[in-house]
């Protein structure tokens, strides 16, 4: 989260709504008071169970084994708010190949911080050329699922296991942009 924290802080209209995760521990907790008590009052939230960018199923490989990463954020926000609703959804074509396989990128050893400068590379490249959009973004949303139905068969696990399933099926569609059209 820190890489993505003063770009996101700089979103003057979005920035306000924004909870960030602490990279301590012990100030994680407070994250979840927050987030428990917004949808406690009908409120909604966006979270990022990776905690960092996730492969583009329209152009990485390993979007489904990113899955494996999730944090068990939703299934303790579903145990404590058992009246929400939980929608998957997966974004793909953000990511232009072209700006990932730059000879820039090569600067940089780890495939992790070779995402981040493609990414980095292809938002100056899109700021410098307005006009210019190489991508077509496509959101994909699984039905909702409710947390008191899956916590009705008294497995904690099953929450997790029915959102990274949904994800999974999303990701697939996603990685076939022929099934969209």
């Amino acid at each position: 989260m820190l890489f993505l924290s003063p770009f996101l802080k700089s979103l003057n209209n979005v920035a306000s709504y924004l909870i960030y995760v602490s990279d301590e521990p012990g100030k994680r907790m407070n994250v979840v008071r927050s987030a428990v008590s917004h949808l406690r009052q009908g409120g909604a939230i966006l979270t990022f169970p990776a905690g960092e960018i996730e492969p583009d199923p329209a152009s990485m490989p390993g979007a489904t084994v990113s899955l494996e990463n999730w944090s068990e954020s939703i299934a303790i926000f579903a145990r404590l708010v058992p009246e929400l609703r939980i929608v998957t959804a997966i974004v793909s074509g953000v990511i232009w190949p072209k700006a990932m396989n730059h000879p820039l990128t090569r600067l940089r050893r780890k495939p992790r911080d070779r995402e981040r400068l493609g990414a980095a590379l292809q938002v100056l490249i899109q700021t410098a050329l307005p006009f210019y959009r190489p991508v077509t973004t496509r959101v994909v949303y699984g039905e909702p699922l409710w947390a008191s139905e899956l916590l009705a068969g008294g497995d904690p696990t099953a929450i997790m296991r029915a959102v990274t399933a949904q994800a999974r099926k999303l990701i697939d569609y996603s990685e076939n942009p022929a099934h969209l059209e």
